[in-house]
């Protein structure tokens, strides 16, 4: 008699309140044969925390997004997921939203800033969500003056003038 074992894992994926909506600047688009598969490869993908997919005579086109909150906008042909992942140590959902942020007070470079983000499959805040905005502000206050916050972005023309890495600008 053989026995097999192995280890099985789920992952949740919710759809909001309005489901018919498209990720406007995806990180990562593949053609698909099924809404399924499309689930499959986000959950396969440690960047993946949302994603869209999109009928097109007969396959399917699958949007990954970075992040919960991701840019996206009404489409009848589409569905919007987002993962339902725990919320790791130290990190806070901000209300209203499925984004989470964590500060960390440590003199590092922007870069190094970075990385240590990258390490936790995470990026430097950047987000055109106005309720993620607020509470990155907040939390901004609640710093030493003096101090700096690293959030995602990069100066275009000028040191005033920044954009995220979704292309909004930075008010």
């Amino acid at each position: 008699m053989r026995m097999a074992m192995g280890i099985i894992t789920t992952q949740r994926f919710l759809a909001p309140l309005q489901p018919n909506m498209i990720i406007t600047s995806p990180v990562r688009e593949l053609l698909v044969l099924s809404e399924l598969q499309c689930g499959m490869a986000c959950k396969q993908n440690s960047t993946c925390f949302s994603y869209s997919v999109t009928q097109a005579s007969g396959t399917f086109i699958c949007r990954f997004g970075y992040r919960f909150d991701e840019p996206r906008t009404a489409d009848a042909n589409s569905k919007f997921f987002y993962r339902d992942v725990p919320i790791p140590t130290g990190y806070h959902i901000v209300p209203g939203t499925r984004s989470y942020v964590k500060i960390t007070m440590t003199s590092i470079n922007a870069i190094a800033a970075a990385t240590a983000c990258q390490n936790e499959n995470a990026q430097l805040a950047s987000s055109n969500n106005a309720a993620v905005n607020s509470y990155v502000r907040q939390l901004r206050q609640s710093v030493s003056p003096g101090s700096y916050i690293w959030v995602g972005g990069q100066s275009v023309t000028s040191t005033y003038y920044w954009v995220y890495p979704d292309g909004t600008n930075v008010h």
